[in-house]
């Protein structure tokens, strides 16, 4: 089987010394190693992070429960997450499973 290559760009710096990393349209269960790989990179030695979802248009449950167990490691290590941009099948996946407080930064809820 031949390995798809992830379109998304490195993480960029942003001024307050954090990254943001750019998610790909397609998150789903073939392409969870190599994000995860990129995401927890993200994170490492991260005061501050942000990962852009807006050009998410189909994620399935393995893609959601990557971004939840990111948001908790992050919350482990002591780097700030923010999960930026609007994608509405990420917020109809997070309905569906019940999940919509799980991407929100810690002690806030989801509306």
């Amino acid at each position: 089987m031949a390995r798809q290559r992830s379109s998304q760009r490195p993480p960029h710096p942003t001024p307050d010394g954090g990254a943001v990393l750019q998610l790909d349209a397609t998150l789903e269960i073939g392409q969870v190693t190599e994000t995860q790989r990129r995401l927890l990179g993200l994170i490492e030695g991260a005061s501050a992070a942000t990962v852009d979802v807006s050009r998410i248009s189909s994620i399935d449950t393995a893609g959601v429960q990557l971004l939840v167990a990111l948001r908790l490691e992050a919350a482990e290590r002591g780097t700030a997450l923010e999960f930026r941009g609007e994608s509405s099948a990420l917020a109809g996946a997070l309905r569906l499973l019940g999940l919509e407080a799980a991407l929100s930064p810690p002690g806030t809820h989801a509306k």
